[in-house]
């Protein structure tokens, strides 16, 4: 018989492909963007930020998407800044809401962006688009008050500090000339501004005695008074100061540094005007000379002084 002999049949056993790995990149968080800057008082209405010129603290900052949406709201702060940080990249507008009494100055004056003023007619900016971790500080804001025309000047202080001695009106003498000014035209209710009083003697003779009055509104509180020709006397029945002056000499210039605090009570757009008056003995004449009027307008009270985001 035949018997069949076994055949070794090779067996063979996958040693398997291996997989390739796949690596996943990590997801790229943008990082926060942001926008600001800076709301300014144009006193010379010049669309250009000029070295003299300040911030303008309290103005309410609107933040819109693209489509004007608002998102945001802030407000200046003490020195005008205002920003918005944390934001995701994208395109944003800025609006800025001029306070009661003020209109916007000219748009992109002057060939520097970084000192006009970028805000149209209704304070709205242009779309500024923010890409990852990016700050734009440029977006600004000149303001500058409107133009009020009255009817007849605003009435002149009555001074009731005990006078010089009765003496006829100077004769053939030029007055003096007495400048008030300050240093904010434009304060929040409770803040303390500086009036400063400078008169200089181009009468062509001494002055003497003499004496330099300042009466004080109502809405202001006297905080303090200093001058380099003595001390300065509150009178607090008069609600004024006194400079009481033993002479000034031709060319001689006097000066008072005057702080006053504005009270908390004042109403949205008010004007604080003050002025100061000159009482002197000119060669035996009597000589009375009022200042020009200096004025500070007060934001409204509810406005905060820093710029938090709301």
């Amino acid at each position: 018989t035949y018997t069949p002999t076994a055949t070794a049949t090779s067996t063979n056993t996958p040693t398997g492909t291996p997989k390739p790995q796949v690596v996943t990149e990590p997801t790229q968080t943008p990082s926060p963007a942001g926008l600001g800057d800076f709301v300014w008082l144009d006193l010379n209405r010049n669309g250009i930020q000029d070295p003299d010129e300040l911030g303008i603290p309290g103005v309410i900052v609107e933040l819109h998407d693209a489509e004007q949406t608002l998102l945001k709201t802030t407000f200046t702060n003490n020195e005008g800044g205002y920003s918005f940080t944390g934001l995701a990249p994208g395109s944003y507008q800025v609006r800025v809401i001029a306070p009661t009494g003020f209109t916007y100055t000219t748009r992109f004056a002057g060939d520097n962006s970084s000192f006009d003023s970028d805000v149209d007619v209704d304070g709205w900016s242009a779309i500024e688009t923010l890409v990852s971790g990016q700050y734009h500080p440029v977006v600004d804001a000149g303001l500058h008050l409107e133009t009020v025309v009255t009817d007849s000047p605003e009435p002149a202080p009555t001074y009731v500090i005990e006078a010089l001695p009765t003496l006829p009106p100077p004769i053939n003498i030029d007055p003096p000339e007495i400048l008030k000014s300050v240093d904010r035209e434009i304060t929040l209710a409770g803040n303390v501004v500086t009036w400063t009083i400078s008169m200089t003697n181009t009468t062509g003779v001494t002055l003497a005695p003499a004496k330099l009055v300042d009466m004080l509104d109502p809405r202001l509180t006297y905080v303090a008074a200093t001058s380099q020709h003595g001390s300065v006397f509150y009178n607090a029945q008069a609600h004024a100061i006194v400079l009481d002056i033993a002479s000034i000499a031709l060319n001689e210039t006097v000066t008072i540094a005057l702080q006053t605090q504005v009270d908390e009570s004042v109403t949205a757009g008010e004007t604080i005007p003050n002025r100061a008056r000159l009482e002197a003995a000119a060669e035996g004449q009597l000589m009375i000379v009022d200042s020009n009027w200096a004025e500070v307008r007060v934001l409204p009270p509810e406005l905060p002084a820093s710029g938090g985001v709301q």
